[in-house]
């Protein structure tokens, strides 16, 4: 009767092996698959990848030269504000019973 029960769990561990083997089996087929997949991809993605370093350069050229045009707008700039801080930016004059008031609005913006 021993024999028997060691043969049945002997027949379950066998079966269990095998079912694993099976799974661990299928598991690398569909990697091996996935993989077939991601090679052309990878190949597609070589060429966007050479691409895309001129393209960076270009955006570098251009950042440098925004700089350099944001360095020379500044003076301009600090110009302007100098100037439009001494301007009088609206004058209203009203006649109210026969006396002129002046409004005069100072622009201090900045």
């Amino acid at each position: 009767m021993l024999d028997f029960l060691n043969l049945i769990g002997y027949i379950m561990l066998m079966s269990d092996i095998r079912a694993n083997i099976f799974f661990i089996n299928t598991s690398v087929s569909l990697f091996e698959f996935s993989l077939s997949l991601f090679e052309p991809s990878l190949s597609l993605f070589e060429p966007s990848l050479i691409l895309f370093e001129p393209s960076l350069c270009l955006f570098e050229a251009s950042l440098s030269v925004f700089q350099s045009s944001l360095s020379l707008f500044e003076p301009s700039l600090i110009l302007f504000a100098t100037s439009f801080n001494n301007f009088i930016f609206t004058i209203d004059v009203d006649i109210v019973d026969h006396e002129v008031i002046c409004i005069l609005i100072l622009a201090n913006l900045l």
